[in-house]
């Protein structure tokens, strides 16, 4: 459950200069792209590249893209007994690809930077939207993913999207990683037929990441040319099960030569692995920005009863490729 993390800046590549990959596992065929030299395509784009004519290489069971590792367990070309038919306006019955997906990064990573695009080797010249939303609602649809994954963490996701029947033998996935306006890493995966399932990797539980990255943090960290300090950590009591988390934080610049970043995403995140919104304490006044001011704020975050005395505090830069500073909010 993701409970009010703020909203997503998210940007799909479409890149040119590739080769393409082929392999078997469990006796399936699988066949993988890799572009490099990417140009930024808009959010919600549905062109997609030309497949490449260079010979196959083998390619593992699960590919990397950017921090991340993806495995495509299973796809099910017409997932209407499944899920529903949905709402497409032509009627196209509904793809459901189950997705295997891990941040293999130390640090926690925005997982909304992680777009997915569709279309076919042979067939119309579509291109599939999975952020068009005309599937039925089912369980962990990427549509509703959360925005936060702790260092290791593996979650089983599926991306709907309704297709031609045209297209639906030689479907491909698109799977491309950026962080903001910059270039990131893009694959291209033939999803297997209906019928061909890969095992999914053992999940390790959430809290006992969230206690590693936690034991990992302290009260201070440094990011963006400044050092951050947590202090003053107390939790109180709400209806319904939850509390009130409220901490203060103080912001100190230590590198003048770094730009100034106008805002940071922050969150916590609990060992149910849900994350919660920050926000200023008893004032309207907006955020402060690491422009080379020291500065001091009171944040508070509402949560879950369980999640209240073992908060991890995350600072992720939006549009910034910098790894996300963590801080120790447990109370003092």
């Amino acid at each position: 459950m993701l409970v009010a993390v703020a909203g997503a800046a998210c940007a799909a590549f479409i890149g040119f200069l590739a080769y393409t990959v082929s392999g078997t596992h469990d006796g399936g065929q699988r066949t993988v792209s890799v572009w490099t030299e990417a140009t930024a395509t808009p959010q919600g784009s549905d062109e997609t590249p030309a497949p490449s004519e260079a010979p196959p290489i083998p390619v593992a069971e699960a590919f990397s893209v950017g921090p991340w590792e993806v495995a495509v367990l299973s796809t099910n070309h017409d997932a209407v007994d499944e899920i529903g038919q949905g709402n497409h306006p032509d009627n196209f019955p509904p793809v459901l690809t189950t997705l295997q997906i891990t941040n293999t990064a130390d640090s926690v990573q925005d997982f909304s930077v992680l777009e997915f695009l569709f279309g076919a080797l042979d067939g119309t010249e579509n291109g599939y939207n999975p952020w068009d939303d005309w599937c039925a609602p089912f369980p962990n649809n990427v549509r509703d993913r959360s925005i936060l994954y702790l260092p290791g963490e593996t979650r089983t996701i599926g991306v709907c999207v309704p297709v031609d029947p045209r297209d639906a033998a030689r479907l491909t996935m698109w799977v491309s990683s950026s962080d903001g306006n910059e270039p990131g890493d893009e694959v291209e995966v033939l999803l297997p037929p209906d019928g061909e399932e890969w095992a999914p990797r053992p999940q390790e539980d959430v809290a006992t990441l969230q206690a590693r990255a936690l034991a990992l943090a302290g009260p201070s960290g440094e990011g963006w040319g400044y050092r951050l300090e947590v202090s003053d950590v107390a939790i109180g009591d709400m209806a319904d099960g939850q509390r009130v988390v409220s901490l203060t934080l103080h912001a100190d610049p230590i590198d003048p030569s770094v730009p100034p970043v106008g805002y940071v995403f922050s969150a916590g995140i609990g060992p149910s692995g849900n994350a919660y919104e920050t926000s200023l304490c008893r004032s309207r006044e907006y955020w402060k920005s690491f422009d080379g001011s020291a500065w001091s704020q009171d944040l508070c975050m509402t949560v879950d009863a369980a999640d209240a005395e073992s908060i991890l505090l995350v600072f992720d830069g939006i549009y910034i490729q910098e790894s996300s500073v963590h801080l120790d909010a447990r109370p003092n």
